[in-house]
């Protein structure tokens, strides 16, 4: 038996970004894809990425998905693609409910067009769940970069630091972007 926090993960996607960027809720209604549509302009975000963020998509999925593998393995549902119409910000926020048993360890990137959002030395990124054995846990992390205008497909990948099974449950990634 898993212990889990069950929360509507399409509505903790929204309020994360509003909570993260300051959304006006009255921004833009929202379709059955999570768009917003036309939206306010919003303040600035913050850090060196600078410019406005004017919209949200998100993505979720309330399924337990597993895997074993050392490398990283796409995770089911967290794909989008978004068109920005020109130079600024694009964030995204992962949260998940992870587990690892004893000795495990779950990794998590984002991949941008292709390539690490945050990049580093050992080709790991954030580690979502360690050791914990039993029990889910509720982990969020935001990745952020400024891109050019165009279309750009976010990609959320996991793996299993050490081969032995690793999950994630409730799920949503969230983007911001101009």
């Amino acid at each position: 038996m898993k212990a889990s926090s069950r929360f509507s993960h399409g509505y903790f996607a929204f309020v994360m970004a509003a909570a993260a960027c300051a959304l006006p809720a009255t921004a833009g209604a929202q379709d059955a894809s999570g768009n917003t549509g036309k939206s306010r302009p919003v303040p600035e975000a913050s850090g060196h990425i600078g410019g406005s963020i004017e919209r949200a998509k998100y993505s979720w999925a309330d399924d337990t998905v597993t895997t074993s593998s050392t490398t990283y393995v796409n995770i089911p549902s967290m794909a989008r693609t978004t068109k920005t119409k020109r130079k600024g910000p694009l964030i995204v926020i992962f949260c998940a409910e992870a587990h690892a048993d004893e000795g495990e360890a779950v990794w998590v990137r984002v991949l941008l067009n292709g390539s690490d959002m945050l990049p580093d030395s050992s080709g790991q990124n954030v580690v979502f769940e360690g050791d914990n054995g039993f029990w889910y846990q509720s982990k969020c992390f935001t990745w952020a970069k400024k891109v050019p205008a165009g279309t750009h497909t976010i990609q959320a990948r996991y793996l299993s630091a050490n081969g032995g099974p690793v999950g994630l449950d409730q799920r949503s990634m969230t983007i911001l972007q101009r």
